[in-house]
Protein backbone atom coordinates (compact mmCIF):
# COMPACT_ATOMS: atom_id res chain seq x y z
CA UNK A 1 0.00 0.00 0.00
CA UNK A 2 1.37 2.95 -0.62
CA UNK A 3 0.86 6.45 1.34
CA UNK A 4 1.93 9.95 -0.16
CA UNK A 5 3.40 12.85 1.70
CA UNK A 6 3.67 15.89 0.64
CA UNK A 7 7.13 18.22 1.63
CA UNK A 8 8.00 21.73 -0.30
CA UNK A 9 8.40 20.80 -4.03
CA UNK A 10 9.13 17.05 -3.58
CA UNK A 11 6.56 14.01 -2.25
CA UNK A 12 7.60 10.92 -0.12
CA UNK A 13 5.97 8.09 -1.32
CA UNK A 14 6.10 4.76 1.05
CA UNK A 15 6.06 1.60 -0.50
CA UNK A 16 5.39 -1.01 2.14
CA UNK A 17 8.87 -0.26 4.10
CA UNK A 18 10.78 1.21 1.96
CA UNK A 19 10.18 5.14 1.16
CA UNK A 20 11.44 6.84 -2.04
CA UNK A 21 11.04 10.53 -2.92
CA UNK A 22 9.64 11.82 -6.16
CA UNK A 23 10.52 14.90 -7.19
CA UNK A 24 8.23 17.55 -8.68
CA UNK A 25 9.57 19.75 -11.35
CA UNK A 26 7.58 22.85 -11.78
CA UNK A 27 8.14 25.30 -14.93
CA UNK A 28 8.75 28.64 -14.01
CA UNK A 29 6.09 31.31 -14.09
CA UNK A 30 6.34 34.70 -15.97
CA UNK A 31 6.42 37.53 -14.16
CA UNK A 32 3.13 39.59 -15.06
CA UNK A 33 2.71 43.52 -15.72
CA UNK A 34 1.21 44.92 -12.40
CA UNK A 35 -1.21 47.54 -13.68
CA UNK A 36 -1.40 50.71 -11.59
CA UNK A 37 -0.47 54.01 -11.43
CA UNK A 38 2.71 56.08 -10.06
CA UNK A 39 0.94 58.82 -7.26
CA UNK A 40 2.32 61.18 -4.40
CA UNK A 41 1.96 60.78 -1.26
CA UNK A 42 -0.50 63.02 0.85
CA UNK A 43 1.54 62.91 3.67
CA UNK A 44 5.45 62.48 3.77
CA UNK A 45 5.86 63.59 -0.75
CA UNK A 46 7.04 60.09 -1.42
CA UNK A 47 6.37 59.02 -5.36
CA UNK A 48 5.11 55.28 -4.84
CA UNK A 49 3.50 52.71 -7.09
CA UNK A 50 -0.49 52.46 -6.62
CA UNK A 51 -1.64 49.06 -8.41
CA UNK A 52 -5.22 48.96 -9.16
CA UNK A 53 -7.28 46.10 -8.27
CA UNK A 54 -10.71 45.19 -8.86
CA UNK A 55 -12.00 44.85 -5.19
CA UNK A 56 -10.05 47.70 -3.66
CA UNK A 57 -13.20 49.29 -1.53
CA UNK A 58 -11.35 51.40 0.73
CA UNK A 59 -10.52 54.51 -1.55
CA UNK A 60 -8.84 56.83 1.25
CA UNK A 61 -5.66 54.45 1.55
CA UNK A 62 -4.70 54.86 -1.64
CA UNK A 63 -3.69 58.53 -1.71
CA UNK A 64 -0.85 57.42 0.61
CA UNK A 65 2.42 55.25 0.91
CA UNK A 66 1.83 53.55 3.75
CA UNK A 67 -0.99 53.19 6.04
CA UNK A 68 1.40 55.15 8.81
CA UNK A 69 1.20 58.35 6.50
CA UNK A 70 -2.22 57.50 6.36
CA UNK A 71 -3.34 57.67 9.74
CA UNK A 72 -0.61 60.80 10.52
CA UNK A 73 -3.06 62.67 8.17
CA UNK A 74 -6.68 61.10 8.54
CA UNK A 75 -8.45 62.36 11.04
CA UNK A 76 -10.88 60.22 13.47
CA UNK A 77 -14.34 61.74 12.68
CA UNK A 78 -14.67 62.49 16.36
CA UNK A 79 -11.26 64.10 16.59
CA UNK A 80 -11.54 67.58 18.36
CA UNK A 81 -7.85 69.24 17.01
CA UNK A 82 -6.64 68.88 21.01
CA UNK A 83 -8.83 71.18 22.17
CA UNK A 84 -12.25 70.43 24.62
CA UNK A 85 -14.47 71.74 26.91
CA UNK A 86 -14.96 70.56 30.04
CA UNK A 87 -18.06 70.30 32.18
CA UNK A 88 -16.60 72.90 34.10
CA UNK A 89 -16.58 75.46 30.85
CA UNK A 90 -12.96 75.68 30.71
CA UNK A 91 -11.11 74.83 27.47
CA UNK A 92 -8.72 71.80 27.94
CA UNK A 93 -5.87 71.58 25.40
CA UNK A 94 -3.82 68.16 24.73
CA UNK A 95 -0.71 68.54 26.56
CA UNK A 96 1.80 70.18 24.47
CA UNK A 97 5.44 68.15 24.32
CA UNK A 98 7.01 70.95 25.95
CA UNK A 99 4.47 71.62 29.04
CA UNK A 100 6.00 71.68 32.51
CA UNK A 101 3.16 70.99 34.45
CA UNK A 102 2.88 68.07 36.76
CA UNK A 103 -0.61 67.26 36.27
CA UNK A 104 -1.33 63.45 35.28
CA UNK A 105 -3.52 63.07 32.26
CA UNK A 106 -3.63 63.60 28.56
CA UNK A 107 -5.71 67.26 29.16
CA UNK A 108 -4.50 70.43 30.72
CA UNK A 109 -6.52 74.17 30.90
CA UNK A 110 -5.14 76.36 28.27
CA UNK A 111 -5.15 78.91 30.40
CA UNK A 112 -2.77 77.86 33.35
CA UNK A 113 -0.28 76.55 30.15
CA UNK A 114 -0.83 80.15 28.68
CA UNK A 115 0.32 81.83 31.95
CA UNK A 116 3.06 79.22 32.49
CA UNK A 117 4.80 79.80 29.03
CA UNK A 118 4.07 83.90 29.51
CA UNK A 119 6.52 83.67 32.94
CA UNK A 120 8.31 80.81 32.03
CA UNK A 121 7.97 78.25 34.99
CA UNK A 122 5.81 75.53 36.15
CA UNK A 123 2.39 76.86 38.23
CA UNK A 124 2.30 76.08 41.79
CA UNK A 125 -1.29 74.17 42.64
CA UNK A 126 -2.21 77.17 45.16
CA UNK A 127 -1.74 79.59 42.13
CA UNK A 128 -5.03 80.51 40.57
CA UNK A 129 -5.60 82.39 37.27
CA UNK A 130 -8.59 84.36 37.22
CA UNK A 131 -10.26 85.36 34.09
CA UNK A 132 -11.00 89.12 34.10
CA UNK A 133 -13.92 89.47 32.38
CA UNK A 134 -15.50 86.18 33.76
CA UNK A 135 -15.74 84.68 30.18
CA UNK A 136 -13.94 80.70 30.67
CA UNK A 137 -13.48 80.25 27.36
CA UNK A 138 -11.31 83.92 26.58
CA UNK A 139 -7.87 82.87 27.11
CA UNK A 140 -6.50 86.19 25.94
CA UNK A 141 -2.99 86.90 28.34
CA UNK A 142 -4.19 90.33 28.66
CA UNK A 143 -7.70 88.87 30.16
CA UNK A 144 -5.87 86.86 32.81
CA UNK A 145 -4.62 87.58 36.25
CA UNK A 146 -2.66 85.28 38.34
CA UNK A 147 -3.10 85.18 42.18
CA UNK A 148 -0.74 83.54 44.91
CA UNK A 149 -3.39 81.58 46.21
CA UNK A 150 -6.95 81.11 46.73
CA UNK A 151 -7.49 83.77 49.75
CA UNK A 152 -6.20 86.25 47.34
CA UNK A 153 -7.83 85.70 44.94
CA UNK A 154 -11.34 86.00 46.50
CA UNK A 155 -10.42 88.98 48.52
CA UNK A 156 -9.56 90.84 45.27
CA UNK A 157 -12.82 89.12 43.53
CA UNK A 158 -15.49 90.16 46.42
CA UNK A 159 -13.53 93.05 48.08
CA UNK A 160 -13.38 95.07 44.93
CA UNK A 161 -10.04 95.71 44.37
CA UNK A 162 -9.20 96.39 40.87
CA UNK A 163 -8.20 93.33 38.55
CA UNK A 164 -5.04 94.13 36.44
CA UNK A 165 -4.84 92.30 33.61
CA UNK A 166 -1.74 90.25 33.55
CA UNK A 167 1.31 91.71 31.89
CA UNK A 168 4.97 90.51 30.83
CA UNK A 169 6.61 93.82 31.51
Amino acid sequence: MRKRVFEGDSRILFDGEKPYILRIHRLPRKPQKKVGELKACLSCGKRFFLETTRNSKDKRWSKFCSIKCGILKLKHWNDKGGKIVDKWGYIQIRRPSDCVNLKKGKYILEHRYLIEKAIKRALKVTEIVHHINGIKTDNRLDNLRLFKNHSEHLRAKHLGFPMFSFSLN
